[in-house]
């Protein structure tokens, strides 16, 4: 059986440093919640604010992982020590509540962590993952993060925002990526297993040709508008995960294909 499987990290030492952004970016606004709360002290807070806490300091951390991860190695090793499986149900689910307490009242996530079936004209079955799902967390979560904010970001952007802006999160098994995949990183195969995260919001996306170049081209250093789907297709690259999106009148779906790394061959 094989102990473990390694990915060469494609990313060139300017890409490597572009990571960095990714503290500010995603954490930034996090820590200064954090270090509010400290200040309160936990005795303050009730549970639903506890948990927020508990949410944000797990995602700081894979924050840094993630920075940690794709600035400094050049082999990253997938094993059944050091990485992470979503085959485990606890594991899913605290990957999924977290999410909610990070982005509150925006993803209809219940308490024991299953996806709500939106009311509306998407409807989904139960999350469905390969058994032997194995990942690195940290990775994951980041690229997930970014999918659900660009997509809370697209509808704040309107002219005649929501309220209370809803995005859906899908996970489902797949055998393949679409043909009209967008993005598609060198080393990828087109016949494996797959599992999908698939992200939706309402409202429709610009041209394809800009989502591609959203995924690939670098945004300017004076603002993080663009950096998040920037990271997505970087990461994309890292873990030999194709990027397909559709964007229709109603709404946008954007699905991440990371490939099920097996260590049992």
């Amino acid at each position: 059986m094989k102990q473990f499987i390694d990915l060469t990290n494609p990313l060139s030492a300017r890409e490597r440093m572009q990571i960095v952004r990714l503290i500010n970016h995603d954490a930034g606004e996090y820590l200064l919640e954090l270090g509010s709360c400290i200040g309160k002290g936990s005795e303050h807070l009730d549970n639903k604010s506890q948990r927020r806490l508990e949410a944000i300091v797990k995602h700081v951390s894979d924050v840094q992982g993630t920075v940690s991860t794709l600035v400094r190695r050049n082999e990253i090793s997938l094993s059944q020590n050091i990485s992470w499986s979503l085959s485990n149900p606890n594991e899913r689910k605290n990957f999924l509540i977290n999410l909610k307490y990070l982005f509150p009242g925006h993803i209809p996530i219940s308490e024991e962590g299953y996806v709500n079936a939106n009311p509306g004209k998407l409807q989904y079955g139960e999350l469905s993952f390969h058994n032997e799902f194995l990942s690195f967390e940290c990775i994951l979560h980041s690229v997930i993060f970014n999918l659900v904010k660009n997509g809370l970001r697209a509808q704040q952007l309107r002219k005649n925002p929501a309220k209370n802006a809803k995005v859906i999160m899908n996970v489902r098994q797949t055998n393949r990526f679409p043909k009209k995949a967008l993005f598609v990183p060198d080393g990828s195969s087109e016949y494996r297993n797959f599992d999908v995260f698939e992200v939706y919001n309402p409202g429709s996306f610009t041209a394809k040709r800009d989502f591609v170049e959203c995924l690939t081209k670098t945004p300017s250093p004076n603002t993080d508008h663009g950096f998040g789907l920037y990271f997505v297709g970087l990461a994309s690259r890292v873990l030999r995960a194709p990027v397909f999106m559709e964007s229709r009148k109603d709404y946008t779906q954007i699905s991440f294909y990371h490939p099920v790394y097996s260590l049992k061959k």
